[in-house]
């Protein structure tokens, strides 16, 4: 890792004679805040409580969530889903043979495809099941960046007088088209929100770049749908987040994030 980290709000990108890597600070990473920004305060209002909240948590746990949010529009159908299916499936087997990641990671799996739908709320990694991926319809960006938005407002627990809140949320999503519904709202009060650190993919020649954007500072594109580059994305998926999870405690240090694979790159 190179370089000092200039924001602690948000991410950071280095290049060294060894590839790309992404770096945040410790303060990046900290508790997650109370909703200061109106976009964020106007969803969480807009969204009742859910019946099916979460277990009371232990006050002195702290925990990384990780949202996972999927495009499993009909662009998906074949072995572009497939390879969704079998990336998630490595992921969770090498983050489930991490004592670290099982210690503090809960993970939630948002998909979109005409809707968008939470297939798994926020859930302790020990418990996480693969999901049913399947590929119809159009692509709802917009419904799923409300509901991930929603669900984190819900879900992530938030630092009060007495306690702290969860570590930031990491969030990586994936999309291989352009969006059919109306996303622009949505993607501009989750960038103001700032509700953690986002990864955005463009997936396939069909994803636009600028759209992605829109909702977060940190896009990287795979240039095809093929089943090794999909793997690829989900094992530096399940890498990023182990790294991370290994590092949170370290109260000064940057979190390093594992190089890019060749088939992944930064869109500047």
């Amino acid at each position: 890792m190179v370089g000092t980290v200039k924001s602690v709000e948000s991410w950071r990108v280095a290049s060294d004679d060894l590839g790309t890597a992404f770096a945040l600070s410790a303060a990046a990473m900290s508790d997650f805040p109370p909703p200061t920004t109106d976009a964020t305060e106007m969803a969480a209002s807009e969204n009742s409580p859910s019946e099916a909240a979460a277990p009371e948590l232990d006050a002195s746990m702290r925990r990384l969530p990780v949202y996972l949010v999927l495009d499993c529009s009909g662009s998906m159908t074949g072995e572009p889903i497939e390879a969704v299916r079998q990336g998630m499936k490595t992921l969770l087997s090498e983050l489930k043979s991490d004592p670290q990641a099982l210690e503090t990671v809960w993970m939630s799996v948002i998909t979109f495809d005409s809707g968008a739908n939470q297939v798994m709320p926020l859930t302790e990694l020990l418990m996480v099941k693969e999901p049913n991926f399947e590929a119809r319809g159009t692509t709802a960006l917009g419904a799923a960046l409300r509901l991930l938005l929603d669900q984190i407002n819900q879900e992530v627990r938030k630092t009060t007088s007495t306690q702290k809140g969860d570590w930031k949320p990491l969030i990586f999503l994936m999309t291989d088209g352009e969006p059919t519904d109306q996303w622009e709202d949505a993607a501009d009060a989750i960038k103001a929100a700032r509700v953690g650190n986002f990864i955005a993919c463009a997936a396939g020649a069909q994803a636009n770049e600028a759209t992605l954007k829109r909702m977060t500072d940190v896009v990287v594109r795979l240039n095809d749908l093929q089943p090794d580059a999909l793997k690829q994305f989900f094992k530096w998926v399940s890498a990023s987040v182990a790294t991370t999870s290994m590092n949170i405690a370290k109260s000064d240090a940057p979190v390093g994030l594992p190089a890019l694979p060749p088939e992944i790159v930064i869109v500047p």
